[in-house]
């Protein structure tokens, strides 16, 4: 990695949690309709866990789920 940072963020207060990516989001929803937010830039961050992605689908589904209802 050139000019970038491996892990997307520093690991400061304003990007922890709630506030990441920015606040509003960090359910990983967008503004934009059926656009969800998964990666280093979202919670719970970055390292190899897979865990943003899963928290992403969950959130699809249980979103899919209430629209269904």
């Amino acid at each position: 990695v050139t000019e970038g940072g491996l892990y997307h963020a520093e690991p400061a207060l304003d990007q922890m949690l709630f506030l990441r990516p920015m606040p509003g989001w960090y359910q990983y929803r967008t503004p934009v309709d059926r656009l969800y937010l998964c990666g280093p830039g979202t919670h719970p961050g970055v390292a190899m866990s897979g865990l943003s992605g899963r928290g992403a689908a969950n959130q699809l589904l249980a979103d899919w789920k209430h629209l269904g209802s």
